[in-house]
């Protein structure tokens, strides 16, 4: 067992934080690379600020459990770590669940495909809404299944550059090469506007809470640090082309990826998928609308005039 303490914040009064790693993770893990691991360290230092409110608390240590590693050797880099930090509330002396699998953020892509009239269509005129979404379908074998079927998505990297990230994820899941400023984000959007619209005296506790930049829906707060933004992307394109895309074989085979696409309705999204990134997509993008954030063409509407 390797431990080495480190305090939490730059407060005189922090105290050190015993930090533990078992002997059979040696090879893979130290000190140099826990910290250079960005969710671990943002998630470290984010506590860190928190403590500083909410001093009633208290961390006395971390015990790593498992690291994964990604890709091959020798260009691995750390996946996934998971660890249990002891934590106690120091008024009730309470233990507080501390078990945390830590993989940080990802990136999720609501691609909204508007078919081209052709010949027939102008003949036979346009029925309702027949905008389509790209879903992926592919192993999840944590959930059980050989086919889940779920939206584009994929990790953050090392840079934290999640609009690249996504714009990367569309061309490697989809095909479909676009630029970063084709993408709205609709995390973004909606918390810069709860941030505004929220009045002072409704507000509860943790609204002001500093989360260290972490703008995203988080999946599972009480066992995952991992949080995601979720991007709009809408194209229009021949309806023959879109036909094609039903069930393309895509995916990056050198992360193990096998993927077919399926083409679904928008209307139906909702009731096709138990994937919690298309349906937080779809509420986001539904909720900006009502509030007049997006238009209907999804344009920001210019700035009132005082």
């Amino acid at each position: 067992m390797t431990t080495f303490k480190r305090k939490l914040n730059d407060d005189e009064k922090s105290e050190e934080i015993s930090i533990s790693i078992p002997s059979h993770l040696n090879s893979l893990l130290d000190e140099e690379k826990l910290f250079a691991f960005n969710p671990f360290k943002d998630w470290f230092q984010s506590i860190g600020k928190s403590m500083k409110k909410h001093d009633h608390y208290h961390i006395k240590s971390i015990e790593i459990q498992s690291v994964d590693l990604f890709g091959k050797a020798p260009k691995q880099k750390i996946g996934f770590v998971k660890f249990t930090a002891s934590v106690t509330d120091k008024e009730s002396n309470e233990h507080v669940p501390g078990i945390v699998f830590m993989r940080g953020g990802a990136v999720g892509m609501l691609v909204v495909l508007e078919p081209q009239d052709d010949e027939k269509d102008s003949k036979e005129g346009r029925k309702g809404d027949d905008r389509c979404v790209i879903l992926t379908v592919q192993p999840r074998i944590p959930m059980g299944t050989f086919r889940m079927i779920e939206i584009p998505a994929g990790m953050v990297d090392e840079e934290g550059k999640f609009a690249g990230q996504a714009a990367k994820e569309l061309e490697e899941e989809c095909g479909l090469k676009i630029k970063e400023d084709q993408l709205i984000d609709l995390t973004e959007l909606a918390y810069q506007h709860a941030r505004k619209s929220l009045p002072q005296n409704e507000k509860g506790e943790g609204d002001d809470e500093d989360d260290n930049g972490k703008i995203g829906i988080y999946t599972s707060p009480g066992g995952s640090d991992e949080y995601l933004r979720l991007f709009l992307y809408k194209h229009s394109l021949p309806r023959s082309q879109i036909k094609e895309w039903e069930g393309k074989m895509t995916g990056n085979l050198d992360e193990g990826e096998k993927i077919s696409l399926r083409v679904v309705p928008l209307k139906d999204l909702w009731k096709i998928t138990k994937d919690a990134k298309a349906l937080s997509a779809l509420a986001l993008w539904e909720g900006l609308k009502r509030e007049g954030i997006l238009d209907e063409n999804d344009n920001s509407p210019p700035a009132k005039k005082e």
